[in-house]
C-alpha cells in the first residue's frame, strides 16, 4: 500500500526497489521470455544473424539483436557473455551442441 507523499521519482524508485514494474516477460506487450532471450543470445554468439534469430522466433530482427546484445533485457543473465565464462564464436557446431545440452541439464537440475 502505498501511504506516504514524495516525488516522482521517488515513487518510481520505491516502484522498482518493490519489485512491482513490469519488465522482462511480466510486461503485458512482451512477444519472448527469459528463456528464448538466453537462446537468442546462445544462437547470436554462435554466428546466427539477428535476420534469422527473428524470423525462427518470430520477432523483428532489432528485437533480436537489442536482446542478444543486452540492450534490452538486461536482467537476463548472459551464459554466452565471454567476460562471465561463455560461449566463444570460433568453436564448431559439435561442441555447440555440447554445450547446448549441459546448458539444458543443468536447468532441470534447478528446477
Amino acid at each position: 500500500m502505498h501511504l506516504f507523499l514524495a516525488t516522482n521519482r521517488d515513487n518510481q524508485l520505491d516502484k522498482v526497489a518493490k519489485q512491482r514494474h513490469c519488465k522482462g516477460e511480466r510486461h503485458g506487450m512482451s512477444k519472448i521470455t527469459d528463456e528464448i532471450v538466453v537462446e537468442i543470445r546462445q544462437l547470436f554468439s554462435f554466428g546466427v544473424s539477428p535476420v534469422e534469430i527473428g524470423n525462427h522466433f518470430k520477432i523483428h530482427p532489432s528485437v533480436a539483436y537489442n536482446a542478444a546484445i543486452g540492450k534490452t533485457w538486461a536482467h537476463v543473465l548472459n551464459p554466452c557473455s565471454p567476460r562471465k565464462g561463455g560461449w566463444p564464436r570460433s568453436r564448431p557446431m559439435k561442441d555447440f551442441i555440447e554445450f547446448k545440452r549441459d546448458l539444458w541439464a543443468q536447468r532441470s537440475v534447478e528446477v
